[in-house]
């Protein structure tokens, strides 16, 4: 009896090892989970930075400082943009201010990232990389910076190259112009209840070349205006058209008055736009809901 007792003792021991091992472990990573956080309040304390750390530390420590929509915000990646922030404004010192925007920038620029995502875009390293024409100007804010050259592709040339193919793909993205669609919409319809066209032009249209002016373009050739107006000058004079897709804006157009010269055919156009969403107002859009939560300061 106690031989067997023994043995089923020692048995039972032999599976609670490996359980007290694994509860070990466990408060061990949370104790280096826990000692990385305040590492990055840490840094933070005093204005965003001790002044302790070199910036190589800054670079390398992945800590967690935040979170905003999803992303981690990296002490690494704030770090850097603000000693950018503050280079392209021709200071070495970084300034808390700076900080702060650099945070605004990451979360549009993980905004951005977002976008291009869900519209298909991407962009290669080799693109980028070729986009960048290295200068005098760019090694000197490189140098006050402290950023290598792959940070600057990286960080600038990147989101100017991607920043230009998701505004191309936005200005085609129906579902991103159903507030343009819905405010010329309302346009049609005063113009159905019998408003004067030049009126509606006047109060309505988003064209800063020709809104104060009732909408005019003056006489104009058709080789001279978008060529999506096409169409209105086969209409009989003073008829408005349908809505007509410009380059980055959605019109509704008519022609009243046609004088010929040795160019050719001379209209007076007379027009009301709606601007598309862009990039930019998309952004602000999308980023005027995000809120930060940092971990510390």
């Amino acid at each position: 009896m106690t031989v067997i007792w023994h043995h089923e003792h020692r048995v039972h021991e032999r599976y609670v090892a490996p359980e007290r091992s694994r509860v070990v472990s466990a408060i061990v990573l949370a104790v280096l989970v826990l000692s990385v956080a305040l590492a990055g309040g840490w840094f933070f304390w005093k204005g965003w930075r001790s002044g302790v750390f070199p910036a190589v530390v800054e670079r390398t420590l992945y800590v967690p400082i935040g979170y905003a929509d999803g992303h981690v915000l990296w002490f690494p990646g704030v770090a850097r943009l603000a000693r950018g922030i503050a280079a392209a404004d021709g200071r070495s010192a970084v300034s808390e201010a700076d900080y702060a925007q650099a945070l605004d920038a990451l979360v549009r620029r993980n905004a951005l990232e977002d976008l291009a995502k869900a519209e298909r875009v991407t962009v290669s390293n080799t693109t980028v990389a070729a986009a960048v024409t290295w200068t005098d100007d760019i090694r000197a804010f490189e140098s006050l910076a402290g950023w290598s050259d792959s940070e600057y592709v990286q960080s600038i040339e990147r989101s100017f190259v991607l920043s230009n193919a998701v505004e191309d793909a936005i200005l085609t993205d129906e579902s991103l112009q159903a507030k343009a669609h819905e405010r010329m919409a309302d346009i049609q319809s005063k113009l159905a209840l019998g408003i004067l066209f030049e009126d509606v032009a006047k109060e309505y249209s988003e064209d800063p070349a020709t809104a104060q002016i009732k909408g005019s373009f003056g006489y104009v050739l058709p080789s001279e205006v978008d060529a999506a107006f096409a169409p209105v000058f086969d209409l009989p004079r003073n008829t408005a058209s349908e809505v007509l897709t410009g380059t980055d804006a959605y019109w509704i157009l008519r022609v009243e008055d046609a004088v010929p010269d040795e160019h050719g055919t001379r209209y007076l156009l007379r027009g009301i736009a709606v601007k598309k969403a862009t990039l930019a107002s998309v952004l602000d859009d999308r980023t005027a809901e995000i809120t930060s939560h940092l971990l510390v300061k």
